[in-house]
């Protein structure tokens, strides 16, 4: 059996309020509506305030901001859905857009999201995905 220690933050993961999305099918049309000075590939923009708790965090993603949800390449969305673990997507855009928590923390905050809604061959495979490639996008 673990036993936690005083200072760790734990794993309990809340969700305080649904998520809610407006989706852009058109890649055009989600630029266009987005006064994000640094241009980037948006899917779609948080309706309202998405409120989680995760390792001992509150994290308030705030309504407006504007998403790329899952950046699966290519080559994996026969095997990882973009509808995969949106919830966790949305926070670790917010994370790294915003440098909130180190990088590595904004990983491990991903990593407790997705394992609250994806089976473990899919929390691997997305979180090792941003260990190894998200470095490019959070410097």
């Amino acid at each position: 059996m673990m036993h936690r220690q005083p200072d760790d933050p734990g794993t309990a993961v809340v969700f305080h309020d649904p998520l809610r999305l407006v989706r852009y099918l058109d890649r055009d049309i989600a630029a266009d509506n987005t006064d994000d000075p640094i241009p980037r590939k948006v899917f779609a923009f948080l309706d309202a305030d998405f409120k989680v708790t995760v390792r001992g965090r509150d994290i308030v993603v705030p309504a407006g901001f504007a998403t790329d949800l899952a950046s699966i390449p290519r080559r994996l969305r026969g095997i990882v859905s973009l509808d995969r673990g949106v919830e966790a997507a949305v926070v670790h855009d917010w994370l790294y857009r915003t440098r909130l928590v180190p990088r590595k923390e904004a990983d491990l905050i991903f990593k407790a999201l997705l394992e609250e809604t994806e089976g473990w061959m899919t929390v691997q495979a997305m979180y090792w995905s941003v260990r190894v490639f998200g470095g490019f996008s959070y410097s």
